[in-house]
């Protein structure tokens, strides 16, 4: 709530304990389900991501050191990555989830 200056009264957002649980209820009612992350079946996030695009999208990020928990990685219907150049492999989260968002938009 601090860094959010009160934007968390703005956007729909709901705690749960069990995301996998989660996500399978949601794939149940239709929702697609991307992940982004580092992954042998990660595309680049450009690569199809505007052909798929439907408003019932759920975009999961993950932890920045041990990534997004392989039982939601499973249920992915796409994982996505940002293609990177020089030494590192992946952004800090926050900076992520805004480049995919926007690309996304």
């Amino acid at each position: 709530m601090k860094t959010s200056l009160g934007a968390e009264n703005n956007v729909r957002w709901s705690y749960h304990k069990d995301a996998v649980k989660l996500v399978r209820s949601l794939k149940k009612k239709g929702w697609q389900v991307w992940a982004l992350e580092e992954h042998e079946r990660a595309v680049p996030l450009s690569t199809d991501a505007d052909a798929q695009f439907s408003p019932s999208v759920i975009l999961i990020v993950g932890n920045e050191v041990t990534g997004v928990d392989p039982g939601l990685l499973a249920l992915s219907d796409s994982i996505f990555h940002i293609p990177m150049q020089g030494g590192k492999k992946s952004f800090n989260v926050a900076i992520a989830f805004g480049i995919a968002a926007y690309e996304l938009k």
